[in-house]
């Protein structure tokens, strides 16, 4: 006599994110967001001058180079009058200080988008609906795989506040890489790898956002789209 079979323990299914949205296709899931072992990033996008990276946006290593030379500076120049090795020294923490004040001055372009992207995730994450519309221009849209039709800003909306705010809320989040590169002086691209665990579930996705900037300064998102090229069922525009 055979024995009984052993009782499986039940598994969680991953429901549908989009079943508060009509019109917006169930088949999108949870689980399709992407698995961060297998999945494949999208082409990255092209990265800005060297120069204006480590002067403008990433100061510290040439900042701490100057602080090394200075001191470096002092110790071999020993030899030297108290006052002319002092003097001599001192070159590279004045430059060190430069480059800082440099950099905190001037935001370059792709700082803003980086900033500017950082605060739409946070706003949809954290159901700030005043903030996140902020972050649109009116005509905003959400493009869907598959080419289908996409989602207006209202429905976007919508769709954040009823399923971030009530059925998938984000226990933590977490913006794993960022990339942006302006296309003009009004115009620009940024791309976005998420971590987030909705509802218990650990998700992790590529996102692709298109920007502009309006005449008071302020860049705002005029479309996004998912960028992740090796989910079928994420397949966007992008890379196509």
């Amino acid at each position: 006599m055979n024995p009984p079979p052993t009782a499986q323990p039940a598994r969680r299914t991953a429901l549908p994110i989009t079943a508060g949205i009509p019109g917006f296709s169930p088949a999108i899931t949870l689980a399709q967001f992407g698995n961060p072992l297998t999945d494949q990033p999208p082409v990255p996008l092209p990265g800005g001058p060297l120069w204006k990276h480590l002067l403008l946006e990433q100061p510290w290593p040439l900042a701490a180079v100057c602080l090394i030379s200075g001191v470096a500076a002092w110790t071999l120049l020993s030899r030297l009058t108290p006052s002319k090795r002092l003097a001599i020294a001192a070159i590279g923490p004045a430059l060190a200080l430069a480059v800082w004040l440099l950099a905190r001055s001037v935001r370059t372009p792709r700082e803003q988008l980086r900033e500017a992207t950082l605060a739409m995730i946070a706003s949809a994450f954290k159901v700030d609906m005043e903030g996140l519309d902020r972050t649109m221009v009116p005509g905003f849209t959400l493009y869907l795989p598959g080419g289908r039709a996409g989602l207006s800003k209202d429905r976007v909306l919508r769709f954040v506040q009823t399923e971030l705010g009530r059925s998938w809320k984000a226990s933590e989040w977490a913006v794993i890489e960022l990339q942006a590169v302006p296309d003009s002086e009004f115009t620009g691209q940024t791309q976005a790898h998420i971590r987030a665990t909705l509802d218990g579930f650990l998700t992790f996705s590529w996102w692709k956002f298109d920007w502009e900037r309006d005449q008071s300064g302020t860049w705002k998102a005029t479309a996004a789209e998912p960028a992740n090229p090796s989910a079928d069922s994420w397949m966007s525009r992008y890379g196509n």
